[in-house]
């Protein structure tokens, strides 16, 4: 009887050292709040910046589309630029110019924070890009930003198509 009183008091000393103490628990939890707050400011900007290259990449999309169509159809296309969104429009047989109404037609907007804003060729602010039946399309920038960060969506030339740009250093302004 001896002999299972020993290993009933072992099986409990045993049981009593295989978790976790409370100050252990804690020093872990002290250990990853730190990692957080060393990382939380480098995160902070990742989703802004994820949006700004989406609404790169729509732009981008809208403008091979644009040039495709005016060449396609023989009519000249435009992408549109306010202080909310962008959308496309073609003119129609009137010489007025309509937005489509198709799904490339509607109007994208901006997500909060992120601004576009169109620069011609010529340095002037623009309400849209045009592209015409023979391929050529108004030459500029579309500037994607958000507080400090920003892309560029840029076309150097008529003849050229627009492409994404982090800077604006080595293309020709």
């Amino acid at each position: 009887m001896n002999l299972v009183s020993r290993n009933n008091s072992s099986k409990t000393r045993a049981r009593g050292r295989s978790g976790f103490t409370l100050l252990e628990l804690v020093l872990v939890m002290i250990l990853i709040c730190t990692a957080l707050a060393i990382s939380a400011p480098d995160l902070r900007g990742f989703s802004a910046n994820s949006k700004m290259k989406n609404v790169a990449q729509q732009v981008l999309a809208l403008t091979n589309y644009a040039r495709a169509e005016a060449a396609g159809e023989g009519r000249t296309y435009r992408v549109n630029f306010d202080q909310t969104g962008y959308y496309v429009s073609a003119e129609d047989d009137s010489g007025q110019f309509q937005q489509l109404q198709n799904e490339m037609g509607q109007t994208f907007q901006l997500p909060d924070g992120i601004q576009a804003q169109l620069t011609r060729s010529d340095g002037q602010p623009g309400e849209y890009i045009e592209f015409h039946a023979d391929g050529r399309a108004d030459a500029g920038q579309v500037k994607i930003s958000h507080e400090d960060s920003q892309l560029y969506v840029v076309c150097e030339s008529p003849a050229e198509r627009f492409h994404v740009v982090s800077t604006l250093a080595g293309v020709a302004q």
